[in-house]
């Protein structure tokens, strides 16, 4: 990390309680957005690749013959 971080690290520490909780709200809901997008990008490079034949959707059942068959 570098020194603009701890800079602004400390200017948050110096914040009051209620600014505080304020920010610690804000990063949690960036937080969860920033999950939802990785979450949304994931899935569809997945539903690309299934549509293209690169992956194929399978049972555990059918994954553990697949393995052990080979």
């Amino acid at each position: 990390m570098n020194v603009q971080f701890y800079k602004i690290a400390e200017e948050v520490k110096n914040l009051d309680l209620v600014d505080k909780v304020f920010l610690k709200e804000l990063f949690e809901k960036w937080i969860i957005e920033e999950k939802r997008e990785l979450i949304k990008k994931h899935a569809e490079e997945s539903l690309n690749e299934y549509k293209s034949g690169k992956i194929k959707f399978s049972s555990v059942k059918n994954l553990k013959k697949e393995i052990y068959e080979h």
